[in-house]
């Protein structure tokens, strides 16, 4: 049987590693992410030699800025509901970079925090790409 003292060290260590794994989630690169759940370079570059992605690309796949903000619904503030109607995608998911927080280029102080309800979701393309690819 594990002393008191051991078992608060395995507990502290726990909840490290799961904030840890939550962390690392919200700043891997966007390419990583999409990558991750099965998809590949051309599903945002297209064929051929590697292109910017554009807005609309993204949208043929997340649907809609209405859809999106459903999907982030469990951000306070929610970043895809605010007052900067159709916003560049890539002015915060920069692909193969960590995301910027766009809206820090005027409030200073912005932080997005996950109620304690938050779940993965994922439009409907890439959780059916992540199930054939698992």
């Amino acid at each position: 049987m594990m002393s008191k003292k051991t078992s608060l060290l395995f507990l502290a260590l726990l909840v490290g590693a799961v904030s840890a794994l939550a962390v690392a989630n919200t700043t891997k690169p966007l390419a990583d992410r999409h990558k991750d759940v099965g998809l590949t370079c051309d599903a945002c570059h297209g064929d051929g030699p590697q292109k910017p992605v554009t807005m609309s690309k993204c949208l043929a796949c997340h649907e809609s800025y209405a859809k999106i903000a459903e999907r982030t619904k469990e951000l306070e503030p929610n970043p895809h509901d605010n007052h900067l109607i159709d916003l560049e995608c890539t002015k915060c998911h920069i692909g193969h970079k960590t995301q910027e927080n766009y809206c820090r280029s005027c409030h200073a102080d912005m932080e997005f925090t996950k109620s304690s309800q938050a779940a993965l979701i994922l439009p409907a393309d890439h959780a059916r790409v992540f199930e054939l690819n698992r």
